[in-house]
């Protein structure tokens, strides 16, 4: 008997050794390091953190990530007492940064080589489920987390420094558990490029929960004012006027319905020719969508009815999209 539970604890022992789950540390080695403004040293504290700009970065160099970002505090936080917290969790190789309300960042921005850690009680980190055996590092995760956030306005900022599809999952917490789970279908993004999304938090009191709204760091043009707006947002643009060099054929749109859309209202033209069905718009989901352009200016106009704080709103959005001759 007890030799088969001498083979018993070797064998658990050997398949824990087998696939681990380790943390791996954020950070890019180059040559073409960058020293933050005095300013943010002052706020910052990182941990023998290097970064390179996106533009010094070879095209599918291995991720070098051995270093963890974590915020400077006055105090230390109890972590046994009931409190509010965000946890995001890109799964990707990318890198993303996090800015809050009050203009602080926590992440890394390969646009510029930086490293912040600036939101009070935030921490960033690589977690990968890696195989002893094989060597392989298994599939990437990059987790942020903000202990007690501050209400308004989170922006959240993707750079394509690999050419992959990635998905963005966010939980909160509160003093009564989970409260919320907004999260990204898989998203392709290109090298180079820029994705925003932005991350309305809201604490809540003794009767309410927290709230969190996931939506794209655009919302568009229009008459509409405010939330109103929102029912229609995009991730992968930042203005309603897109310059394309000469010879572009397409265009590809990232879109993010809100979760109050009426999607059999949804409408598409594009040149004043309909294109609804390139579409497939869904309540609370995300599609990136890519049409055909003409030389010149193209005009995209979509429109979306919707329910908004108990009342029915229309968001129609233009887009003008320029390709040069």
């Amino acid at each position: 008997m007890r030799e088969n539970s001498l083979h018993a604890s070797s064998w658990l022992t050997l398949c824990y050794s087998v696939l681990i789950l380790a943390p791996m540390s954020i950070g890019c080695n180059g040559s073409n390091e960058k020293e933050p403004a005095s300013e943010h040293l002052a706020q910052t504290s990182i941990v023998d953190t290097q970064s390179v700009a996106l533009g010094d970065k070879a095209l599918g160099e291995p991720s070098q990530r051995n270093r963890r970002l974590f915020s400077k505090n006055d105090k230390p936080i109890d972590i046994y007492a009931n409190r509010s917290e965000i946890i995001m969790r890109l799964h990707s190789n990318n890198d993303y940064l996090l800015t809050d309300p009050e203009g602080r960042k926590t992440g890394i921005d390969p646009l510029s080589g930086y490293s912040y850690a600036d939101i009070p009680y935030s921490t960033y980190e690589t977690i990968g489920l890696g195989n002893l055996v094989t060597g392989n590092p298994g599939p990437t995760s990059v987790e942020l987390t903000v202990s007690e956030p501050v209400d308004g306005n989170f922006s959240i900022r993707i750079v394509g420094t690999y050419e992959e599809r990635y998905s963005l999952e966010i939980l909160g917490y509160d003093k009564a558990g989970t409260f919320a789970r907004p999260s990204t279908g898989p998203i392709p993004i290109e090298l180079y490029a820029i994705h925003t999304f932005s991350l309305r938090y809201k604490k809540g009191n003794e009767k309410d929960l927290d709230t969190m709204t996931l939506r794209g760091g655009y919302d568009g043009t229009g008459d509409e004012e405010g939330d109103e707006n929102l029912l229609l947002s995009y991730f992968a643009c930042s203005s309603s006027e897109v310059e394309l060099p000469a010879g572009a054929t397409q265009y590809s749109l990232g879109i993010w319905y809100y979760e109050g859309t009426d999607p059999e209202s949804f409408a598409a033209t594009l040149n004043d020719e309909e294109i609804t069905a390139l579409f497939a718009p869904k309540a609370n989901s995300n599609e990136i969508v890519t049409f055909d352009l003409s030389q010149g200016s193209n005009s995209l106009v979509l429109k979306i009815e919707g329910d908004l704080q108990s009342q029915k709103r229309i968001d129609t959005d233009a887009f003008e999209i320029m390709v040069s001759p």
